[in-house]
């Protein structure tokens, strides 16, 4: 190639990054940020505006170069019931913000206060009374949590805990059928006699007055979970029928009374990931014993 080309060539590569420079600093600057919630909202309804002014977007700035994950966690701290789940690019001079409310899934009692956090444990918020309602978050007790501190918008990090919420989701139930069912979940280690050592017992207490005790929760909780649903939709199925004592001639009559103070103990001895908790069944036992799971 001769000089003169080389030239010719030159110039117009060099003539190319100019018109690009000068559509990156000109046409495709920030103009316009708009949002999108792909949820429905309560505690963030009528915010689009102040969410985005909170955003501080660099406006009149190329849409290449900006740090979409300052602009996240900023936002996510500003409005701590916010979820920013994408920054979306539209060329040539705009954001979408794509965006969903945290729901208040779980109330934490520690010494002083209730922590209200949603299914990660980023706290919501914090109150000093808390009451269980089928209505509100679920009821967390004896759960061990890492931090020492807690402030609105940060996330607690918790220990010997199983996803119960996630499980129950996984089984196609929302959160407002979750919260109609349980009034609160406890978490604890209980030594197996057969497998000698300690396993997480996640007890679920009901709004009907039961306690399902789901033992080694760490293990197949999609599967024992299935069984605590299909037991608590047929519980009151038993009422009239009669069971047996331990040392006792005469058979007993189920009532509603016994059933309503009944403990569910749900096992994975027989329980096999395959058969999705369908082929087990259960021995109902006097209340201050136990159902039993097997």
């Amino acid at each position: 190639m001769t000089k003169k080309k080389w030239l010719i060539a030159g110039g117009v590569i060099i003539g190319i990054v100019a018109i690009f420079l000068i559509l990156l600093f000109t046409v495709f600057t920030l103009k316009t940020v708009d949002i999108k919630f792909h949820t429905s909202v309560d505690k963030l309804v009528g915010m689009q505006e102040q969410i985005i002014e909170k955003g501080d977007f660099r406006y009149n700035s190329t849409i290449v170069f900006h740090s979409k994950k300052g602009y996240v966690d900023k936002l996510e701290k500003e409005f701590p019931y916010l979820e920013v789940v994408n920054i979306e690019t539209v060329f040539p001079n705009k954001f979408v913000l794509h965006v969903a409310e945290r729901e208040e899934v779980y109330a934490i009692k520690t010494e002083n206060d209730f922590l209200i956090c949603d299914e990660n444990f980023k706290i919501l918020n914090i109150v000093s009374e808390y009451n269980s309602t089928k209505d509100n978050a679920m009821l967390l007790e004896n759960i061990n949590v890492k931090n020492k501190e807690y402030t609105i918008g940060s996330f607690l990090q918790v220990l010997d805990y199983a996803p119960i919420y996630s499980g129950l989701i996984e089984n196609n139930r929302k959160l407002n059928e979750q919260t109609a069912i349980i009034e609160s979940i406890a978490f604890s280690k209980v030594y197996d006699s057969m497998l000698k050592k300690d396993l997480l017992e996640a007890s679920i207490k009901t709004f009907n007055g039961q306690t399902y005790n789901i033992q080694n929760c760490t293990y197949l909780l999609k599967n024992k979970l299935s069984v605590f649903l299909q037991i608590y939709s047929q519980i009151y199925s038993l009422i009239g029928t009669e069971f047996n004592v331990e040392g006792e001639e005469s058979p007993k009559i189920w009532t509603k009374e016994l059933l309503d103070s009944a403990t569910i103990n749900i096992n994975n001895y027989y329980l096999e990931e395959s058969g999705n908790g369908q082929n087990c069944y259960f021995v109902v036992l006097p209340p201050k014993e136990s159902l039993l799971i097997i």
